[in-house]
């Protein structure tokens, strides 16, 4: 295994797991904004929304720092980040002059993406007994 592969892949996860951890932290704070933005969408629910958005950036995070099933979590995440674009970030960026979010979270996806598709990965995932 090339090991600038094994440091790339293991710099991506340590850099998104404290990124998904510090978003997750930041609603766990402040929950009333996060639901406030939730409901300003027009999501039903923002509430348990508001839980799930947390619990997903937290345990999500942790578990890319802990480099546990990182493929599996990534793709979980990879869907979390499509769906936050389109519902929050991608309509702003129409009608405002904050594309920057949408920029970011292009970027993170395609970090998470190399995550997915990464030989290290794929061959540690190959190498790993099942249980």
């Amino acid at each position: 295994m090339d090991t600038s592969i094994r440091r790339r892949t293991s710099a991506y996860r340590v850099l998104l797991g404290v990124l998904f951890l510090a978003a997750g932290t930041s609603k766990l704070f402040a929950p009333s904004m996060t639901t406030a933005l939730i409901a300003s969408r027009g999501l039903p629910n923002a509430h348990f929304a508001g839980f799930v958005a947390t619990a997903v950036e937290m345990v999500g995070g942790g578990l890319l720092l802990l480099d546990w099933q990182t493929r599996w979590v990534a793709g979980v995440l990879s869907a979390f980040v499509v769906a936050a674009a389109a519902i929050f970030h991608f309509p702003v960026v129409l009608v405002g002059p904050q594309g920057l979010e949408l920029a970011f979270d292009v970027g993170v996806l395609a970090l998470l993406l190399s995550l997915i598709f990464s030989r290290d990965n794929r061959q540690a995932t190959k190498a790993r007994p099942s249980s």
